[in-house]
């Protein structure tokens, strides 16, 4: 894979032809890299189970659970059985990718609460 890049104007056009050069001033050219998600989950997977840990699934954070202002866990819901499980781990990553702010906002409002 090669390094990002600026590109000028002219470099722009010469690159993309058809783009309309109405206000165009550069632009960055990038690289990006594909790799086997599948081939990535299972792999975290065995060292989780290797590690003593638990992978849940069709879950969703309900609540967070906090001590002394700190994260120090959630409070899990499952999807399918309404169950309710409470996670409490040294770290805790909000790792939900497009429903980040979800989350985010779920620990400003326990601060506003407190």
């Amino acid at each position: 894979m090669g390094r990002t890049c600026v590109l000028s104007e002219v470099r722009v056009l010469e690159q993309l032809p058809g783009i309309n050069p109405a206000n165009l001033s550069g632009g960055v050219r990038y690289e990006d890299g594909q790799f086997d998600d599948a081939r990535l989950i299972i792999s975290l997977f065995r060292t989780l189970m290797a590690q003593g840990g638990l992978a849940i699934n069709h879950t969703r954070v309900a609540r967070l659970i906090k001590e002394n202002s700190r994260v120090v866990g959630v409070m899990s819901q499952d999807q399918i059985g309404q169950q309710e499980w409470e996670i409490r781990a040294r770290v805790v990553i909000n790792a939900t990718g497009i429903f980040g702010d979800e989350i985010r906002r779920m620990d400003v409002a326990d601060e506003l609460l407190e």
